[in-house]
């Protein structure tokens, strides 16, 4: 009756003995750990320990059983999974051995990595947003930090002469190239025609002069055609900190 039982669970269960030697497991851990019969005997927390990575305990505190969650190795760490392991007791109260129920959670992570995207992101440009550059900079404004605070040249010309299809046109294009130009920095879209990177690290003048100019030079490239051309630029602003600075607006200054 209780093989019965593990074989119709609708999710992998691995039983072991109070010495977490596996006793039992079932068909949903054979499909989902590709595991064989000579699985049984083994050491179940080392062959946890080798078959997953980032086992996060999310257990109460002084709580029965073990809760974590768990990422696949070996070249299949898009899997997630939840894990509980529970002591079985004997009639008198006495560990006989443990039951080890596993949910597959990768769906969900992956829900929850898109919703983090979604608010974390700019829909227009793909860039960081307002919101996580300030949320970033909570954890890097004691360090030493170059901005290169941006903005468009003639960004209202494009809109109301052009239309609104030009002028995303030209924030996406312009995204792009920020990227390419500090790919190591953290680029984020602040304002309607607003950019800014943030390097780690202080930067010498002559590097940031040439920052700057590859990215003026990119921009104008880009927009060199009709009816763009002669119309889009950007502008530039550095300012740098050793991280003694914690007021933001007087950078943004």
């Amino acid at each position: 009756e209780l093989n019965l039982l593990i074989e119709n669970m609708p999710f992998p269960i691995i039983v072991c003995d109070k010495n977490w030697g596996v006793v039992k497991f079932n068909l949903e851990s054979k499909k989902a750990f590709s595991i064989k019969e000579s699985f049984v005997g083994s050491d179940y927390r080392k062959w946890r320990e080798s078959f997953f990575r980032n086992c996060v305990d999310i257990s109460p505190e002084n709580g029965n059983s073990f809760q974590a969650e768990l990422t696949l190795l070996n070249g299949r760490n898009s899997g997630a999974f939840s894990l509980i392991e529970c002591p079985i007791k004997d009639m008198f109260g006495y560990v006989s051995g443990y039951y080890c129920l596993f949910s597959d959670i990768t769906a969900k992570k992956l829900h929850e990595r898109n919703l983090l995207l979604l608010v974390h992101t700019d829909p227009l440009t793909q860039l960081y947003n307002r919101r996580y550059f300030f949320k970033y900079m909570e954890g890097v404004k004691n360090e030493p930090l170059t901005f290169y605070f941006m903005d468009m040249d003639n960004f209202k010309v494009v809109n109301d002469t052009l239309g609104h299809k030009y002028g995303d046109y030209v924030l996406t294009a312009t995204a792009a190239i920020i990227k390419e130009v500090f790919p190591e920095g953290l680029v984020a879209r602040i304002g309607g025609d607003e950019f800014v990177a943030v390097i780690r690290g202080k930067r010498d003048d002559d590097e940031n002069r040439l920052m700057t100019k590859l990215l003026m030079d990119k921009v104008e490239g880009a927009f060199h055609e009709e009816p763009l051309a002669g119309i889009v630029g950007i502008s530039v602003g550095i300012a740098q900190t050793d991280g003694s600075d914690k007021d933001l607006d007087d950078l943004f200054a």
